[in-house]
């Protein structure tokens, strides 16, 4: 079971707890209350395991926690409560982000992560991830990394092996101003002028016709629901 890439096994392939989770991810409700509900086999350490691992713990909490064990719940409330803390720190430094991008006229748009989330369920905290995605326009890449620099983020070499030093490369990564904060679960921001499975003219156009996206009281500039997974 791939839940973040192809699905590579057919539903008959697939365990209770997997066929579970697939319930849970695509939100058949009914489902999972009329086949799991009263399932006595249902091995629900193992499932909570799958939903951290396949990251989709939180649709998983958020759609079953009413039926789940109390033993494993009070498990789920303190791992959602470490999510949540994390997520809440990203969009932090997403808005102060913004506001030093905003004052320095640099057109980006924020993707994926919390913004997705939002737009997809309502929600900022529906999704798991990693860094902070934002996209820029080309012309203002050099800019936008400058000001990275300005603001105390050391840039990071992630598997990358163009030098740091050169601007002919269409990812930048940067981190927050200490590498024990990264370690400690930090910020990592990914600066992008370009993604590889569209062209260049579809992804400024992309940029060009983004929209904002509200999450209490905060305006995040982002891209259509078409585009804003790139």
């Amino acid at each position: 079971m791939i839940l973040n890439g192809m699905w590579v096994i057919s539903m008959h392939a697939l365990s209770l707890e997997e066929k579970m989770l697939m319930d849970t991810v695509f939100q058949n409700i009914e489902n999972l209350h009329k086949n799991y509900c009263q399932t006595p086999q249902m091995d629900w350490n193992h499932l909570l395991h799958l939903a951290v691992d396949q990251n989709v713990f939180l649709l998983f909490y958020k759609n079953i926690a009413d039926i789940m064990p109390y033993e494993i719940r009070q498990k789920c409330k303190v791992i959602y409560t470490q999510y949540k803390v994390r997520i809440k720190q990203k969009i932090a430094d997403s808005k102060f982000l913004s506001e030093r991008f905003n004052e320095n006229s640099i057109r980006y748009a924020i993707v994926k992560g919390f913004v997705l989330s939002q737009i997809i369920y309502g929600d900022p905290f529906q999704r798991v991830f990693g860094d902070i995605d934002i996209i820029v326009d080309e012309k203002h890449m050099v800019k936008a990394c400058h000001l990275m620099d300005n603001l105390g983020y050391s840039e990071e070499n992630i598997s990358r092996t163009i030098p740091l030093n050169t601007f002919a490369r269409d990812y930048f990564y940067y981190c927050s101003q200490e590498k024990k904060f990264i370690q400690e679960g930090g910020t990592l921001v990914e600066l992008k002028k370009t993604v590889s499975r569209i062209s260049a003219n579809e992804f400024h156009d992309a940029l060009q016709n983004g929209c904002d996206v509200e999450i209490n009281g905060i305006s995040f500039p982002s891209l259509g629901i078409r585009d804003v997974a790139l």
